[in-house]
């Protein structure tokens, strides 16, 4: 009789969009606490005059996600016999503060520095207005502004990919936090290279696309009559090779100041000269690289399927991770995630950072809106394979190194 060994296998079949491909020891995982919480509604409010022993009328009334009124109230308030513009903004925030129904979902502020009525929603993504019900109200109140549109909590489904908000605030043990990739999230990478101008030296500049790890262009120019003349001969050659939405240079103060076109794209850049001891130029990051400026920095991974989450609508059958939930996340591995390109086995992946209902999905096809998931050449994410389906079922295996 003659014994056999049974490798187990290690891939599983494909699966849902987040769910692994591989056995749970090839993969390596991450938890992040879901931080895309919303914004609330604020508005302002200037007081430009007053009038003694005067009533003054604000209704605020409050809207459901589709625009419609769920209620209104309005606070009503009689000035001073001796009032001033202080006075009258104390008096009615006091008395917005005061009502039940507007407490309820506005909290009213004012400040005396800049005879300004705040008024703050409590709750994330609720619309509400006030406006000016009387005469008097109307001189002496200008119309409210919203200062800050209200969004709403995001919900990170399944096969998306995570940045890093950094770290909570618990004393025992801080969840690392996570959140989508939207460009709002990015401030561009800025930076200053600067040099000393010397005759009829010879300055060149390198820019590098952190990404790919290539030269995206490369200029060297002879000093001209003056430094304004030598700047801007570097600019407009190295402006003319710049692939779009990559890097921008411009001139202040007779500096280069190298941009970033797209938030989340990383660069550097560097000085060749001729005769460094005396034109040698000077390289300063003056915004980033950080987490806050380059996808490469703040990418954590991919959300994973879990089957206890709940969709968060009845009858719907999107499910994802709500506000403070413990987000699993692949950081290394590989998963099936929703792609309808047609991807091959190597091809690079670009994740969508434009706000909408691509977010933090990912490609293998560049666009305006999307960066490349690789550092200096090595991918952080590569396409594996498309669907087993004949038909293609808009699913494909996507592999994350780190």
């Amino acid at each position: 009789m003659s014994a056999h060994t049974i490798i187990p296998r290690t891939r599983r079949p494909q699966g849902l969009i987040g769910s692994l491909v591989n056995t749970d020891y090839l993969n390596e995982l991450v938890d992040l606490l879901n931080a895309d919480g919303g914004a609330v509604e604020i508005d302002t409010m200037l007081i430009v005059g007053f009038a003694n022993a005067t009533q003054y009328t604000l209704r605020f009334t409050r809207l459901d996600t589709n625009g419609n009124v769920v209620y209104f109230e309005d606070v009503v308030i009689t000035s001073a016999a001796a009032s001033s513009i202080d006075l009258l903004g104390a008096q009615m925030v006091a008395a917005c503060q005061a009502a039940p129904l507007v407490r309820a979902f506005v909290i009213s502020t004012y400040n005396a520095g800049t005879n300004t009525m705040t008024f703050t929603g409590l709750n994330e993504g609720e619309n509400f207005t006030v406006t000016r019900q009387d005469a008097q109200a109307i001189a002496d109140f200008n119309a409210a502004v919203v200062a800050q549109a209200p969004t709403a909590d995001e919900t990170i489904t399944f096969g998306r990919v995570l940045i890093t908000a950094g770290f909570g605030t618990d004393p025992n043990e801080a969840n690392e936090l996570g959140r989508l990739p939207t460009s709002t999230r990015f401030t561009a990478q800025v930076m200053t290279l600067d040099y000393t101008y010397n005759g009829a030296s010879i300055s060149g500049v390198t820019i590098i696309d952190r990404h790919t790890g290539r030269a995206i262009a490369s200029a060297e120019v002879t000093h001209a009559v003056a430094k304004v003349n030598t700047t801007n001969a570097l600019l407009a050659a190295l402006n003319a090779q710049l692939p779009a939405n990559s890097v921008v240079v411009t001139n202040v103060g007779n500096a280069l100041v190298l941009t970033a076109e797209k938030p989340g794209l990383e660069f550097d850049a560097y000085w060749t000269e001729d005769t460094p001891a005396t034109t040698l130029g000077t390289r300063v990051y003056t915004t980033g690289p950080t987490i806050a400026t380059s996808i490469l920095r703040a990418f954590r991974g991919i959300a994973c399927y879990d089957e206890r989450q709940t969709p968060t609508t009845v009858g719907a059958d999107v499910t994802g991770y709500r506000v403070n939930e413990v987000i699993k996340t692949l950081r290394a591995g590989q998963m099936w995630v929703s792609n309808a390109d047609g991807v091959a086995q190597g091809n690079d992946v670009w994740v969508e950072t434009a706000a909408g209902a691509t977010l933090g999905l990912i490609y293998n096809a560049a666009s305006a809106t999307r960066l490349l998931l690789q550092q200096d050449g090595k991918p952080l994410a590569e396409w594996m394979r498309g669907s087993r389906a004949a038909s293609g079922d808009n699913i494909a295996a996507v592999e994350l190194s780190r």
